[in-house]
């Protein structure tokens, strides 16, 4: 009972989400399968008229079938082609753009640490391969199902009038293929969970020779490490194709057997009657051809079964997916909106495989003072800048942010939070966008970007550039793109950090990449811009510090110190 529960909220919450999407797609299937069900039986009846018409020679008559065979035909062609190569592909298009959107959206509220394990990825693989296909699945089948429905009637009606036998041996031969079916379908989902790692192993290579930014390490470097991990992934998918693919060969040969039985039973049934004198041979082909359609209908309907429920599984996932913990805990009681001006670490404690990397860790991190995070590569000053972003959750102890009235605020702190990673990432977009990261941008926003260019000291060589801010970082979506050194990334990088204008900006290393004049350069220029705000700089070089600023100092095993540059550095 409580599957049957799951299974029809799973179905119903398919429907309402396609539906949102795209109302015409639904209502366009259901229009489609009543169409195509009154075809089909449309073409079982008329071919009777036919072969009676020629038999008594009425000629009139048959012509008049040809043509309205021919017209019903044409119009049939038209609306099936312009629904399949036009309308629907486009619709389908939105219906996966949206879906995908969605999913995206769900990635990245997860907590770092969380997706960073095989288990998140295999589940998060299984979603991007399957979740579009089901859901315009379900409604497809839904459509069959009406299909299904409206033909087996009206084929029942007919066949039964001439012999009632031939539908109880068409039921249970259907019967039996359906459960044939049903358990291939089954071994077929299975088979496709069990083999996601190796599939999404062979998808990770294809990206690597994808991306332009592997490129040069690939073309400098023994390629063969991932010709054999293809190769390897490709013999272990063989060797369960070969293991799942004998049972589900098994069974389809079940269902096609019960086919060859419904064939010949028909022909022996009606056939004598046609030799005894008791059908005609219009008649004849009509039950054939009806049982025929019945025995594909019957299986049809039983079978969709079975696709609602595969799809109602592949829904269930996508739907855990949004609602599984992602360690954000929000208290909706408490939804005050304001400037961050104080972020206060009380007792936080983080580690990985039972090491602590940050112990018992304390500080009020305020507004108007800038913060040095220092120490020994190891000893968590990422995992530090990953706490206090949000990026990740402390196994122990409280990390909480205060406005300028020490009043406690709640909400998506990753939106009041800018980081420049060490790991930076930039997009092959143009200049604007990868700093901006809009699609659509204002006259402001260019001029935003523009001072920031002189800021970060990128405005001399984009200036010079054929697109300025509109050129693109690669070569790969248009023949006017360019490169930039690993040092002017960095800072395009640093420029989108900036650009956010948050409340706190984490800067990891943030020039690490640049020479000591402009080292110093930025970091003054980020002193004066973020003198009202929180700035933390994780840092080795210890010539940017100041005697004023504050020091964090991380040790090993989780200890640390915190003062100014004179205490701790000295």
């Amino acid at each position: 009972m409580e599957k049957s529960k799951h299974f029809i909220n799973d179905l119903n919450f398919a429907f309402k989400y396609v539906f949102k999407i795209s109302p015409l797609y639904v209502f366009l299937t259901i229009f489609s399968a009543i169409f195509n069900s009154a075809y089909n039986l449309f073409n079982i009846v008329i071919i009777k008229a036919i072969i009676d018409s020629i038999q008594v020679k009425e000629y009139r008559l048959f012509y008049f079938y040809l043509i309205l065979i021919f017209g019903i035909g044409i119009i049939t062609m038209l609306l099936n082609n312009a629904l399949s190569n036009i309308i629907i592909p486009q619709i389908l298009n939105k219906i996966k753009n949206e879906t995908q959107k969605h999913i995206f959206s769900g990635y990245i509220q997860y907590n770092y640490e969380y997706v960073n394990n095989k288990e998140f990825y295999d589940k998060y693989y299984y979603i991007l391969e399957n979740s579009e296909n089901s859901f315009t699945s379900t409604i497809n089948v839904l459509g069959e199902l009406i299909t299904s429905i409206i033909t087996i009637s009206g084929v029942v009606y007919i066949v039964f009038y001439y012999d009632y036998i031939i539908m109880l041996i068409t039921f249970s031969l259907a019967m039996l293929s359906f459960i044939c079916s049903l358990k291939a379908e089954k071994k077929q989902y299975l088979f496709k969970e069990f083999t996601t790692m190796f599939r999404r192993k062979i998808d990770y290579v294809r990206r690597i020779f994808y991306m332009p930014d592997y490129f040069k390490d690939l073309r400098v470097n023994d390629t063969n490490l991932f010709y054999n991990i293809l190769d390897r992934s490709c013999d272990n998918l063989n060797g369960e194709i070969s293991n799942w693919g004998r049972v589900i060969s098994i069974l389809s040969f079940g269902g096609g057997i019960c086919a060859i039985l419904l064939n010949v039973s028909t022909i022996f049934i009606f056939g004598a009657k046609v030799i005894n004198g008791t059908l005609t041979l219009g008649a004849f082909t009509m039950l054939y051809n009806g049982t025929q359609r019945l025995s594909a209908s019957m299986n049809q309907f039983f079978l969709t079964v079975q696709i609602l429920y595969k799809n109602s599984l592949n829904v269930n996932k996508f739907r855990n997916f949004f609602l599984a913990d992602k360690n954000k805990e929000i208290d909706k009681n408490n939804n005050r909106i304001g400037n961050i001006k104080k972020i206060k670490l009380e007792n936080v404690c983080y580690g990985y495989l039972n090491k602590q990397v940050i112990y018992n860790f304390n500080i009020d991190i305020k507004a108007g003072q800038v913060y040095f995070i220092v120490g020994k590569n190891g000893t968590g000053k990422s995992t530090l800048i990953h706490l206090i972003a949000g990026l990740l959750k402390p196994c122990q102890g409280s990390i909480n942010y205060y406005d300028e009235n020490n009043h406690k605020l709640n909400y998506k702190f990753e939106q009041h939070i800018s980081v420049a990673f060490q790991d930076f990432k930039v997009y092959n977009f143009n200049i604007l966008q990868n700093i901006t990261m809009k699609y659509k941008t204002s006259e402001e926003d260019e001029y935003k970007v523009n001072e920031l260019l002189k800021e970060v000291k990128l405005d001399n060589k984009i200036g010079k550039l054929r697109e300025g801010i509109f050129t693109e970082l690669s070569g790969e979506f248009s023949k006017d793109g360019t490169n930039f050194s690993v040092g002017e990334l960095q800072r395009l990088s640093l420029a989108r950090a900036i650009f956010k204008d948050r409340d706190v900006i984490i800067l990891d290393e943030f020039t690490s990449f640049s020479d000591v004049e402009i080292k110093f350069q930025i970091l003054n220029y980020m002193r004066e811009l973020y003198r009202k705000r929180v700035l933390i700089v994780v840092t080795h070089d210890y010539s940017l510090i100041q005697k004023n600023d504050k020091v964090i100092y991380l040790k090993d095993n989780g200890e640390y110190n915190i003062g100014s540059a004179n205490e701790i550095l000295l």
